[in-house]
């Protein structure tokens, strides 16, 4: 093969590299420098190819959702603390409530009348089951000693 011959296979291959290579592009028709020769369009003295573009618009849409992340997170955190507040003040209320009803019934402290009596009397029901009529007398006392117990709470007259 001749030199000369070799020059013009380069200059195709060198062509066809190019075109392969440069088939993404997007022309920018603005200036009139160039003409297309596949449409007879006029396109500026440069193009833009397109994985650039598509990087463009990857970049742009990473900021917006980057920007709506921010966003959320912040809105996250606002319903946090504002969640936090509203527990904060239920279990204040709560426990306001739950101190003022105790306090109102702490002072009733039921003391049995007559324990000893009562006590007495189970034991001797025990000791002898089946002879209830042994226990009549302490029976008897014990419900003398509710009665006037009774009727010491009730006081004179009531």
């Amino acid at each position: 093969m001749h030199i000369g011959e070799m020059g013009g296979c380069i200059e195709e291959e060198v062509d066809k590299y190019i075109r392969d290579a440069h088939c993404d592009f997007l022309p920018i028709y603005t200036d009139g420098s160039k003409q297309d020769p596949r449409t007879g369009r006029t396109s500026a003295a440069f193009s833009v190819p397109e994985y650039k573009v598509a990087a463009h618009q990857l970049e742009q849409r990473d900021k917006q959702l980057k920007k709506q992340d921010t966003l959320y997170r912040e809105q996250v955190t606002k319903l946090e603390e504002r969640g936090k507040r509203f527990y904060s003040a239920i279990t204040e209320s709560y426990q306001k409530a739950s101190w003022e009803v105790s306090a109102k019934f702490r002072h009733y402290q039921i003391n049995p009348v007559c324990a000893d009596l009562q006590r007495e009397v189970l034991k001797c029901y025990r000791e002898n089951s089946g002879q209830t009529l042994s226990c009549s007398q302490i029976a008897s006392l014990y419900l003398q000693c509710v009665s006037e117990a009774r009727q010491s709470k009730m006081g004179p007259g009531d």
